[in-house]
Formats: structure tokens, C-alpha cells, sequence
């Protein structure tokens, strides 16, 4: 019995030690897209372009990703940018043009995929969507 109590208590110890929280990673060398499920534009896509210095950028467009990619690294009205917060498994960001604001809530599933509940006060619309990560 005296020997068993440390090596159980040893056991718990060593488990508990090799448990690592689970990390929320985004990615920087790419951007996150999804369809748009209804928005005018046939074949249009949302893209989310997230930096390291907690920046986002948003744009919606019917391009492939090689334009959208030059699209996002030229200024533009045109282009949605804001600061993004991640808390845990949870991303918030709101992101303004010059025609007003888009505003973000969701959860990041893993490294490849966020959850988020889009809403658009430029237009009023609305919608849930998954994003998948897209490198360049």
C-alpha cells in the first residue's frame, strides 16, 4: 500500500502534466474563405486575410484567389479592415469600410476552419458560415 499511494499519485502527476490545452492557431500566409450563400454575385466568395499585428482584412468577390490575393495587398475602400481578438477558441472583429461596418463573432474549430456569425450593417445582411484556410 505504501508504495502504490506515490506511484498513483506519480501517475496523475505525469498525466496531468502531458495535457496541453488545445491551441488556436490563425493562419497568416493565406486567407480564410467561404460562399457566399446569397448576395447577387454568382459564384461570389467572402475572403478574411488575418496578420500577425491582429489585423484583418474582408473582402467579397467573385475572383480566384491569386486576384483577391493582389486585391487584399493594395489599399482600398473598397477593402473591410479591423482588429481582430482571439480568447481561447473565440474570434471577434469588426471590420469598416467606407460604406460602414461588418461585425464578426465566432469560434475558431481548428486551425483550418472558424465558425462565424457575419453581420452586415451596410446592407443589413446576415449569415453563419464555416471559412476554411486557402495558402497561397
Amino acid at each position: 500500500m505504501k508504495i502504490l499511494v506515490p506511484l498513483i499519485l506519480a501517475f496523475i502527476l505525469l498525466t496531468a502534466c502531458q495535457h496541453k490545452e488545445a491551441e488556436y492557431i490563425l493562419h497568416t500566409d493565406g486567407v480564410y474563405v467561404t460562399d457566399l450563400p446569397t448576395h447577387g454575385m454568382e459564384n461570389s466568395k467572402h475572403y478574411l486575410k488575418f496578420h500577425d499585428d491582429s489585423t484583418v482584412l474582408a473582402i467579397s468577390s467573385p475572383y480566384k484567389l491569386e486576384k483577391v490575393r493582389k486585391l487584399l495587398e493594395s489599399p482600398s475602400i473598397h477593402i473591410g479592415k479591423g482588429k481582430f481578438k482571439v480568447t481561447d477558441d473565440s474570434i471577434k472583429f469588426v471590420t469598416k469600410t467606407q460604406s460602414g461596418l461588418v461585425v464578426y463573432e465566432g469560434i475558431i474549430e481548428h486551425d483550418q476552419k472558424i465558425n462565424l456569425k457575419v453581420r452586415s450593417y451596410i446592407n443589413g445582411y446576415e449569415f453563419q458560415e464555416v471559412y476554411t484556410f486557402q495558402p497561397y
